[in-house]
């Protein structure tokens, strides 16, 4: 049993003991001090017995209130952690997963790719070996790349090369979970993190047309692993960029950067489609996504290596059709 699941039993069994600690607290005060309170005061029964009335009826209806409050802040906290249970148990299952089934798969995904390519390469005029081999078997190589193409080999090929490099990518993003990788810690510029990361997405033939307005404010330095940091950039960014370029939405993803106290905080804002309240509750769960074709582990990778990685956090201010600004917090080098 994991030490969250102990928490939650435990708090489970709170529950009724702080309620019943409260309420023979509570009861026995009132029942001890009120009457002879009233006694000191009021000599005519009538009136004294409809006193002792309104003041039972008023105990129950406190002693109920105060229950319903009780139980409805504990079953929130209660739900709160199991939804943090799942999320942790999600995790560890793709840690051990992708660690499991890394080398499993990636070696014969690798020699699938590699053939592939091969196949495509040996289906052209350019290399000497594929004219030799032609010319020794007597085969009319440029009828062979014609038919081919007409059958759209050549197409199959490079979807196939495609596939391997996608399912391969997701595997890297899955090892990304692994606990058991190496953190290098630097002192680094997050400004210039920042500017790599962006300066690598904006080659993205897509993002061409985006505006990237930075504002990093005064400079800091910030203690991190800054592979990993940036990965998480990249991903967050990706899909603030992915926003903006949707039909009829501004191409503009603003980036701002300041140091509130002790954390370093950096702000992620586009104008685009925005999500709604129960988007919100599954962006970070894996494989989770509404864009078509998408992997749906990007913000999960990014929360796992801000919150896990970095002890920071990550959050979403959004609302339908209202864009959307991710805002991480990172302790800072002081």
């Amino acid at each position: 049993m994991s030490q969250l699941q102990s928490i939650l039993l435990k708090r489970r069994g709170n529950i009724p003991i702080r309620v019943a600690l409260i309420y023979a607290f509570f009861s026995t005060m009132w029942i001890v001090f009120s009457d002879r309170t009233l006694l000191a005061f009021i000599d005519d029964i009538e009136f004294l017995t409809m006193i002792q009335t309104i003041k039972g009826w008023f105990f129950i209806a406190v002693t109920t209130l105060l229950i319903f409050y009780l139980l409805k802040r504990e079953i929130s906290e209660v739900k709160k952690m199991e939804e943090a249970l799942i999320q942790s148990e999600k995790m560890l299952s793709i840690s051990h997963l992708a660690t499991g089934m890394a080398n499993q798969i990636n070696n014969p995904l690798a020699g699938i790719v590699q053939n592939a390519q091969i196949l495509r390469n040996r289906l052209t005029e350019e290399g000497k070996s594929n004219l030799k081999a032609a010319e020794e078997t007597g085969v009319n190589l440029a009828k062979v790349i014609e038919y081919a193409e007409k059958r759209e080999i050549s197409r199959i090929l490079n979807s196939i090369v495609q596939s391997g490099k996608n399912a391969s990518e997701l595997i890297d993003n899955m090892l990304a979970f692994s606990r058991e990788g190496s953190s290098e810690n630097e002192l680094k510029d997050p400004a210039a993190l920042l500017d790599a990361t962006i300066d690598l997405l904006k080659q993205d033939n897509r993002f061409s047309a985006v505006e990237i307005k930075r504002d990093f404010g005064e400079p800091s330095l910030l203690r991190c692993d800054p592979q990993k940091l940036k990965h998480a950039l990249f991903h967050i960014l990706t899909n603030a960029m992915e926003a903006a370029v949707e039909p009829g939405i501004e191409p503009l993803v603003s980036v701002k950067m300041r140091v509130q106290g002790k954390n370093l905080e950096i702000s992620i804002t586009d104008k685009g489609a925005g999500m709604s309240e129960k988007m919100k509750t599954h962006i970070y769960e894996p494989f989770f996504s509404t864009k078509t074709g998408a992997k749906g582990m990007g913000l999960a990778i990014a929360n796992f290596i801000i919150s896990e990685i970095h002890k920071g956090n990550i959050s979403v201010i959004s609302g339908q059709g209202q864009g959307a600004s991710f805002i991480i917090s990172l302790p800072v080098q002081q």
